[in-house]
């Protein structure tokens, strides 16, 4: 009771601290029962108040205590909040990255998909009904040339598999037959037809992941028609062309 009242002299006039006179309050209760049961305790209190901790003098509760916590880390929360929201923003910046990264991917497929789709059907569909007319053997030269081109290109990307490698190896055995293979109408460039033929033999011997069956026909159209240019290479163009 002493003590409390030596610190309510201590205090200047005027200092409105609801913890001071709480802890005040207490120890000059006028029920001893209910002041603090000991100096030591009255002390800690105070200590307590100086250390910006909770004042048990105060029963203040759970609310009181965070809030005490809240003021004496009020630095270390502030820094720990920005800190949470830059995370969050890089997580959001992230996501919303992988997001176009995906939609591109997405899209790049698509665009790989269409080419693809394009180019057999020039080397494959409308290439066989030109075939059909006499007279046209030069427009089959540019589909066929056209289309070995987005092969050659498609087939050099990431996502070429061993399907796609095949559809080029297959699409350079055609140009070759219409470039200088002299066992149909062709436009006499027989060493480009070599060309288009050897490229033909390294793409067939890449194909590892195919069973033989697949691969097999055209292993033994690419021989064949090795076999007639050999034949006939040393031919002038204008006898290879009849």
């Amino acid at each position: 009771f002493s003590l409390g009242k030596l610190l309510e002299k201590l205090i200047p006039p005027g200092p409105k601290d609801r913890e001071l006179h709480a802890i005040i309050a207490q120890a000059t209760q006028d029920d001893p029962a209910e002041r603090y049961p000991s100096a030591d305790a009255l002390g800690s209190d105070v200590i307590a108040w100086a250390a910006n901790e909770p004042v048990a003098a105060m029963n203040g509760g759970r609310r009181y205590s965070a809030e005490k916590f809240v003021a004496r880390n009020r630095g270390f929360l502030i820094a720990g909040a920005i800190s949470l929201l830059l995370l969050i923003g890089a997580l959001v910046a992230a996501l919303a990255a992988n997001a176009r990264a995906e939609r591109a991917l997405k899209e790049e497929t698509t665009r790989f998909a269409q080419v693809r789709s394009l180019a057999n059907y020039l080397i494959f569909d409308l290439y066989d009904r030109l075939s059909r007319t006499a007279g046209n053997t030069r427009a089959r030269a540019e589909v066929a040339q056209q289309a070995q081109r987005y092969l050659t290109i498609l087939a050099s990307s990431p996502n070429a598999d061993d399907q796609l490698k095949l559809e080029t190896a297959r699409g350079l055995i055609r140009l070759a037959r219409i470039q200088g293979v002299p066992n149909a109408p062709n436009l006499g460039q027989i060493d480009a037809a070599k060309a288009s033929l050897a490229k033909a033999d390294n793409i067939l011997g890449e194909l590892g992941a195919l069973p033989e069956k697949v691969v097999a026909p055209d292993r033994a159209e690419l021989l064949a028609l090795n076999a007639f240019v050999a034949l006939h290479g040393d031919l002038k163009d204008d006898q290879v062309r009849s």
